[in-house]
C-alpha cells in the first residue's frame, strides 16, 4: 500500500523505510522511488513513482484510496522537482478519490493538506486557506484536538497566514500548534521544539507589525478519540510563480547559490516554503562578477517585505527583488 506523505512546515523525514528493491509491483515501485527521493534525486525518484501509480491503478482500480496514497507520493516528488502543475493534478486526484471512498478519514485531511501546500506556493492563498481549515476541522474532528496532526496542520496554516505577511493572523494559529504538540508529545520532542522556534519568529514578526491582530474565527475543537500513527512527513520545496524574491546574499561561483539558499532555509524556519531562484550575475567594480542567491516566488510586494522584517530582525540581510 501506498505511504502517505505530510508536508510540515518544519525539517521533518519521511517516515518509512526504503531498500534497493527493483520495481516490481507498486510497493516495490514506491520504496524504489523514496529512497531515491531522500538521497536528493528527484528527478530519477518521479518514473518509479509515476510507476507505482500507474501499478496500483492497474491493480486496485481508479477508485481505491490505495491509489490515492500513491498520487500524494508522486505529488510531493513533482513538487519538490518543481513541476507544479503535475503536483496539482496528482493532488487534486487524490482528493478526489479520498472524498469519494473515505470522506471522513485522516486520510482526506492529508491529501487536502498536500492540496492547499501546492496551492500556496503557486500564490493562490485563499484557495490554499479554505483546504487548510477543511483539513484541520477532520482532522480534529477525527483525532481529537491534541494530536501530533493537528499540531502540524496548524503550523501549515500559520504558514500561510505568514506568507501573506500576516503575522498577526499566525500568532494564534502557531501557539495552539505548539501547545497541541506540548500536550501530545511532550516539551521534549523534537516536533514541540520546531514549533517553538517557528513560534518565536512568528512572535518577532508580530511584534515589527505593530502587535497580534485578531485571528481567524477559531476551529471547532473535538473530543479526543482513537490516535493511529501520525502521517509520514517528506520536506517539500516547489517552484512556483510570483512577482517579487527575497536577496539574501551573493557569492562567487554560480554553482554555489543553490546550497547558499538551502543554508539560508535550515537556518530560517521562515524561508522553509520559499523556492530558490535561478541565480542573477552582478558585475561589481573593481572585484569582478558575483552572483545573487535569490528566494522566493511571492504574488505581493508586503509578504516579501514581511519575511525581510522577520529576517533583519535576526540580523540577517535582506533586500525584496523583482527577478
Amino acid at each position: 500500500m501506498g505511504r502517505r506523505v505530510w508536508w510540515l512546515g518544519v525539517a521533518a523525514a519521511l517516515l518509512v523505510g526504503a531498500g534497493d528493491v527493483p520495481a516490481a509491483g507498486p510497493d516495490d515501485a514506491g520504496r524504489r522511488g523514496i529512497a531515491l527521493y531522500e538521497a536528493g534525486r528527484y528527478a530519477a525518484a518521479l518514473p518509479h513513482l509515476e510507476e507505482a501509480a500507474r501499478l496500483a491503478e492497474a491493480s486496485w482500480g481508479q477508485n481505491d484510496p490505495r491509489l490515492a496514497a500513491e498520487l500524494n507520493n508522486l505529488g510531493e516528488a513533482y513538487r519538490r522537482a518543481g513541476r507544479a502543475e503535475e503536483a496539482e493534478a496528482a493532488f487534486r486526484r487524490a482528493v478526489a478519490i479520498d472524498q469519494q471512498a473515505q470522506p471522513e478519514s485522516p486520510a482526506l485531511a492529508t491529501s487536502l493538506n498536500n492540496l492547499a501546500l501546492v496551492l500556496r506556493g503557486r500564490g493562490r492563498l485563499e484557495e490554499a486557506e479554505t483546504l487548510y481549515r477543511r483539513s484541520l476541522e477532520l482532522l480534529e474532528r477525527q483525532l481529537g484536538p491534541h494530536h501530533p496532526d493537528v499540531a502540524r496542520g496548524l503550523s501549515n496554516l500559520a504558514a500561510l497566514y505568514m506568507r501573506r505577511g500576516e503575522a498577526g493572523r499566525a500568532l494564534p494559529v502557531q501557539e495552539r500548534a505548539v501547545a497541541s504538540a506540548r500536550r501530545s508529545l511532550g516539551s521534549a520532542h523534537e516536533l514541540t521544539r520546531q514549533l517553538e522556534t517557528n513560534l518565536a519568529m512568528i512572535r518577532e514578526a508580530a511584534a515589527l507589525e505593530g502587535g497580534a491582530r485578531p485571528g481567524p474565527p477559531p476551529l471547532p475543537a473535538q473530543p479526543g478519540g482513537r490516535l493511529p500513527p501520525p502521517p509520514s512527513a517528506m520536506p517539500q520545496q516547489a517552484v512556483a510563480p510570483g512577482r517579487f524574491a527575497v536577496h539574501l546574499a551573493s557569492v562567487r561561483e554560480e554553482r554555489a547559490t543553490e546550497a547558499e539558499w538551502r543554508r539560508f532555509q535550515r537556518r530560517f524556519p521562515v524561508l522553509a516554503d520559499l523556492p530558490w531562484r535561478p541565480p542573477a550575475p552582478v558585475e561589481v567594480k573593481g572585484k569582478g562578477t558575483y552572483w545573487r542567491v535569490i528566494g522566493g516566488a511571492l504574488p505581493e510586494r508586503a509578504a516579501a517585505e514581511a519575511i525581510c522584517r522577520t529576517l533583519e530582525a535576526k540580523r540577517q540581510y535582506c533586500r525584496v527583488v523583482e527577478p
